[in-house]
C-alpha cells in the first residue's frame, strides 16, 4: 500500500471509470475544466487532454 511507498498510480488507472470520458470539471472558486481525462499524475492528480493538472474539483462524465 502508500504506506510502504508502492506506486498505486497504475492499479487506480486501470479501475479508473474516469479516465479516456470527456468530463467536465467544477472547480473550487467556480471555474469549470472540459476536455478528455487522460492520466493520473504522479502526485494523484487528474491530467486532462490540455495538460490541465486538476488537484481538487467535482468531476461530470459527459456522454453527450
Amino acid at each position: 500500500g502508500w504506506e510502504r511507498g508502492d506506486d498505486l498510480i497504475p492499479k487506480y488507472a486501470e479501475n479508473s471509470a474516469t479516465l479516456g470520458e470527456r468530463v467536465e470539471v467544477l472547480l473550487p472558486g467556480g471555474d469549470v475544466s472540459k476536455g478528455f481525462a487522460t492520466k493520473i499524475g504522479s502526485l494523484g492528480e487528474l491530467v486532462l487532454d490540455s495538460d490541465e493538472s486538476i488537484f481538487s474539483g467535482d468531476v461530470i462524465h459527459l456522454y453527450t
